[in-house]
Formats: structure tokens, sequence, C-alpha cells
């Protein structure tokens, strides 16, 4: 609604008895008047002669402001009314519109139940509208279990085997029959790391691997295969290292590795209408000094339509479960103890692994979404002793 200029002019005659400001956010009400309109207007009004002398007229005014803008006048004219218009309830009050709608502002800042159509009609409520109930059992349509590991490095002399098998057993208890590999499988071959294996070359690397790797009857390993280390054979030689660990398992009768893709793979999940997207990656680069910046660049760094609902990152050999952009972002930790080159950068191994679970609705919405951290130590803390990590439901 517009207030012509002699519409606010008479209200700041009206009001003369207040100060200036007070008057500015009397006509500013709803939007109607900004400042220099209204130093304009309030001089035109004014013309320097407004404050009245006649104390009969001065109390005429303060009364006259007080049945304008008094809350509590308002609302017991509008009780029981139901929608009326502004014209209408103005008229009642013999207010301005423009007065009214400054009375009603006032009105809804003392909590009253003041409420707009939009088409210049107001009522005033007796009850809070309540917001649309959300009924929380579609939320659970479909449950998901993994295991989550990572940064593994079979064929090191650093990798813990002892870890990586606990982990399955802690696994195999929950009822997981999927575990997911972020990478780093073998510990591959370079000039540098050669004084840190414990086997060497692709074939070496490979059946130490197959012979080694945790198997649990009804579980299978996903994996992906990194960039560097066993991706360091696909640099040197040009082999798809990923696919050849897979074809060699299943050569020597392992049909529970399955190769998922070279440092990248999204998998669709697919519940009632609708699907959600996980990534599992190995990425790049080196360790933050903020353990959760790594993933909140990965997740910055999507283009358009490439962002996943979760997110399993290995190669940072950490722990951190982050929601950036509304991802679930999970760095996966590992199963190798800190080696000589990571002490000499000054890079924490966080050695353990990850119980995913969450809920699914039939929209394809995640829910739930429980990342549980088991956490292992060195050798030492094992060492001579019959402690051995036990989960239990209790």
């Amino acid at each position: 609604m517009t207030f012509s200029d002699d519409d606010i002019k008479g209200l700041i005659r009206k009001q003369a008895n207040l100060p200036r400001m007070a008057i500015l956010g009397i006509v500013r009400t709803q939007g109607q008047c900004g400042t220099d309109r209204f130093n304009r207007l309030y001089n035109e009004a004014t013309n320097g002669t407004l404050v009245p002398n006649d104390p009969p007229l001065a109390q005429q005014l303060v009364t006259g402001f007080q049945r304008a803008f008094d809350p509590a006048f308002l609302v017991n004219n509008m009780r029981g009314k139901g929608l009326t218009s502004y014209d209408t309830l103005a008229t009642v009050l013999g207010i301005t519109v423009l007065e009214l709608l400054a009375q009603l502002r006032l009105a809804q800042d003392g909590s009253y139940n003041i409420y707009h159509d939009g088409n210049g009609n107001v009522e005033l409520r007796d009850q809070v509208e309540k917001s649309a109930a959300i009924d929380v059992r579609q939320f659970n349509a479909k449950h998901h279990l993994y295991g989550v590991t990572g940064d593994n490095h079979l064929g090191s002399r650093y990798s813990r085997l002892d870890v990586l098998n606990a982990l399955f057993d802690i696994w195999q208890e929950q009822g997981v029959t999927t575990v997911f590999q972020c990478g780093n499988i073998i510990d591959g071959e370079a000039r540098f790391n050669r004084h840190d294996l414990l086997v060497t070359g692709i074939k070496g690397q490979v059946d130490y691997l197959i012979d080694n790797w945790p198997h649990r009857l009804g579980m299978t390993t996903e994996f992906v295969t990194g960039d560097d280390h066993e991706g360091w054979y696909v640099q040197r030689e040009g082999i798809d290292i990923g696919r050849h660990i897979e074809a060699e398992a299943i050569r020597a009768g392992r049909s529970d590795l399955v190769y998922l893709g070279h440092m990248e793979k999204y998998l669709e999940l697919k519940q009632g209408q609708g699907s959600a997207l996980m990534s599992i990656m190995h990425a790049g680069g080196g360790t933050a000094y903020a353990i959760s910046y790594t993933d909140q660049k990965i997740v910055e760094s999507y283009q358009g339509g490439e962002k996943p609902n979760l997110l399993l990152v290995g190669h940072y050999h950490k722990f951190n479960h982050g929601y950036p952009r509304e991802v679930n972002t999970i760095q996966v930790g590992c199963t190798e103890d800190q080696t000589p080159f990571m002490r000499k950068k000054k890079i924490q191994a966080h050695v353990g692994g990850v119980t995913l679970r969450f809920d699914q609705d039939d929209q394809g919405i995640l829910h739930n979404v429980n990342v549980a951290w088991h956490p292992f130590y060195d050798r030492s803390f094992y060492a001579g002793t019959n402690w051995k990590y036990h989960w239990s439901q209790r």
C-alpha cells in the first residue's frame, strides 16, 4: 500500500509532540517512507511552527497518539471480528490507514498474534499456527552397514596386519558384509621406499596381498587404487594394478577382492523413488594443518552435479568426520604405523578403521548417519599381553 505526501504530512502534524526520530519510526512502518522523503515532508509540514502552545491542544494530540498507537486499544477493537480490511478497521478506530499499520506493527512487536493475508486484510487470531508434523518413521526405510578402511600398505614392514585382522573381526561380529577400501591397499615400489618393503615387484606384492588380506565368510572387500604407491605401477609400467589384483585373486580362488576403479568411484545407492551418491576416493596432496581442511577443499572443488552425499577419503592416514556443504565426509584412517617419511614430515598416523551406518528413505535421502571409529595404537601396546581388541553389543 502506497501513501501520498499529504497522508504522511498529516501524520507528522498529528504527532507533533513526539521527537522527530519517533515520528520517523512511525511513518517508516511497513517501509512506506525513506529518510530523505521523510526529511523533506517533515520540513514542509512543520515550517518551524509545529509545537503547540495551547495546553489543551497539546493534550489532545497526546490523547490522539495514545488512541492511535496503543496496541491494547487496537486488539480490543479487532477481537472476534475475523478478517477485516485495513480501510474498514481504520475507519472504526478513527485513524488513517498509515496510523493503523504503525499500530499493527507495534501490536506484533508486543507478541499479539496478528495475521495479514497479503490482500489488505488483517485478523487477530486466537490460535497459533502449528508447523506441519514430520513423520520420522519415513527415515528408516533401508538400513546400510559397511566397514571402511584405507591406506593398508600391505608389503610394507610398517603395515599393521594385526589391526586389519582385528577390524575384520569387529565387522564380522557387527554383521558387515561389504568393506570399502579407499586406496593404497599395497605399498607399491619406488626408490625411496625400498628399504621399507617386505616384498618387492608387482608379483611379490600382489601375491603377498592375496595371501594376507583378511578373508571372512560372507564378507567382500571393494577397493579403489591410488595414484601413488600401487599407482606407481600404473605410472611406470602402464599396468592397471587394480584389475590385475582382482584377476590374480580370482586365479588364486579368492572372489572377495572386487576392484571398483582407479583413484575414485561413485556408487549409486537406490531406494524407493530416489537415490544417493557415495564416492570412494583416494585423494592426493599433503596433510593440511587442520585435519578437516582437505575434506572441505575437496567438496568445494566439485563442479555442478558432482557433489556426492557421502565421501569416503583415503590417503591422509587420518580419521575425521565432517559435513561441509551437506556432504558427510569421512577420512577413514589407516592400518600402517608412522613410516620414516611420515616421521620426517611430522605426519601423525591415525591407526584404525570405521564402521559406517545410515538409513535411507524412499526419496533416497540419508538419515541417522553414524560413523564409529575403532582406534588402535603402536605395536608395543599389545606386545607380550593377552589383551585383544574386542567389540561388543553390551
